[in-house]
């Protein structure tokens, strides 16, 4: 009896009842997606719409910043360009400046070589009319003139 009871109490389920669920299901359904496309949907594409502009304005901003450094690297290239063509002026001026300086102090050089062989050579003019402090005569010849001392010594004047 007990099992006849428990039968009786489980009702009996017929494709109708199964129809109905699946009516009811499918209510639920299309229910979720009417609020799906309502309200769902548009509130996506607008956040769909403020990433793409905003990532639009990134965008731009990066390529004006790449502008701006693209803009600064020519100048800095210009610039050091300017600096280096500088710099060879510079290096080649100075070696020009020492060249200056080394011609300078070799006629500084030369100079003094001059000035000592002219004092060598008052000395020696000196001493030699020292020495020479005899009688000089002049002996006259037609082609030339010549003077003589008594050392000696002939010098010949055209």
């Amino acid at each position: 009896q007990q099992q006849q009871q428990q039968l009786a109490i489980r009702p009996q389920r017929t494709w109708w009842d199964y129809a109905a669920i699946l009516v009811l299901i499918g209510g639920v359904f299309n229910g979720l997606f009417f609020l799906y496309q309502r309200f769902v949907l548009p509130w996506l594409e607008e956040r769909a719409k403020r990433r793409e502009e905003h990532l639009r304005r990134i965008e731009e901003s990066a390529k004006a910043s790449s502008d701006q450094v693209q803009a600064l690297v020519t100048v800095m290239k210009e610039t050091l360009d300017k600096i280096s063509h500088s710099m060879e002026q510079s290096a080649f001026e100075q070696r020009s400046i020492k060249n200056l300086l080394e011609s300078s102090r070799q006629n500084e050089t030369d100079v003094k070589q001059l000035k000592a062989e002219l004092l060598s050579l008052r000395s020696s003019i000196a001493l030699t009319s020292d020495s020479t402090q005899s009688t000089v005569s002049l002996v006259t010849n037609p082609a030339t003139s010549v003077l003589a001392t008594s050392t000696s010594s002939v010098m010949y004047f055209e």
